[in-house]
């Protein structure tokens, strides 16, 4: 790839990218849509955009669907299974976050003191779900209804939100290193992270 990089870090790579998986395949308004969405979820204005931070010059609605696809494709192919659940649970929606959420819950479940099966994917719910989702989710709530102790359930909450934050940054420093000898994102050292 040469020219210029579509985007700025890994992490903006990934939003969109997973963004992308959801949104309709139209060619009217199709990028006005999706930059609208990226914008909303990040939280900015469309006033407050000074500066572009993702160039999607010179490429058709179908190439830039194709090129997410293959972002999406590496996170399947070529991290190991938690690193791979963990940026789906993250930055995934509808169906590819649920997988991710199970996988990461499966993976970390072991480490933990609830043994309860619905109780680890609810707390692990709790932890990656969004906005709506997370109602009723806290670790109080789990701990009441499936009988835990409070403390119990928060700590092994902890424990999901610091290895899922773990196997986030593991897969992103995998990735970001093919991202940029690929020219995908720009050459940067990308430490700080989001937690979910």
């Amino acid at each position: 790839m040469t020219g210029p990089s579509i985007f700025r870090s890994t992490g903006q790579c990934l939003h969109v990218a997973f963004l992308m998986e959801i949104l309709p395949a139209t060619t009217r308004g199709f990028m006005q849509a999706m930059l609208e969405a990226h914008m909303k979820a990040l939280g900015v204005r469309e006033e407050d955009v000074q500066e572009r931070t993702i160039d999607f010059s010179g490429m058709s609605a179908l190439e830039i669907r194709g090129q997410c696809a293959m972002v999406r494709g590496m996170v399947e192919h070529h991290l190991v299974l938690p690193e791979a659940c963990a940026v789906k649970a993250h930055y995934g929606h509808t169906v590819t976050k649920a997988a991710g959420v199970r996988g990461l819950a499966a993976y970390v479940a072991p480490l933990l003191s609830t043994t309860h099966r619905d109780a680890v994917l609810a707390l692990a719910w709790g932890v990656y779900g969004t906005e709506k989702q997370r109602e009723g989710l806290s670790s109080r709530e789990i701990a009441d209804y499936y009988g835990l102790a409070k403390s119990t359930a928060q700590r092994d909450q902890q424990t999901i939100k610091r290895m899922g934050r773990d196997m986030l940054s593991r897969g992103i420093g995998q990735l970001n290193a093919r991202f940029q000898a690929s020219g995908l994102v720009e050459n940067e050292n990308e430490q700080s992270l989001q937690t979910p």
